[in-house]
């Protein structure tokens, strides 16, 4: 990793800006799961932010989105 931020590849900037992102996903999906899901449930959410912290993320927000659409979408 230093020799890729020696050879200028990677600037100091990027790494902070990339590690605001992550934070924010990860933070976002956590709260996501906590307001949303229930019991055992979270637990698992819990478990796949923590062990796969941005794919999880990622999967948990695409899940939330799709979920509220398809509830936008259903006839009452």
């Amino acid at each position: 990793m230093e020799l890729i931020i020696y050879l200028g590849i990677i600037n100091p900037s990027d790494i902070v800006v990339g590690s605001i992102v992550y934070l924010l996903i990860t933070i976002t999906a956590l709260v996501l799961v906590l307001k949303n899901e229930k019991s055992m449930v979270i637990f698992l959410w819990i478990l796949l932010l923590l062990f796969l912290p941005f794919l999880g993320s990622v999967f948990y927000i695409l899940k939330y989105f799709i979920n509220k659409k398809v509830l936008q979408n259903k006839p009452s």
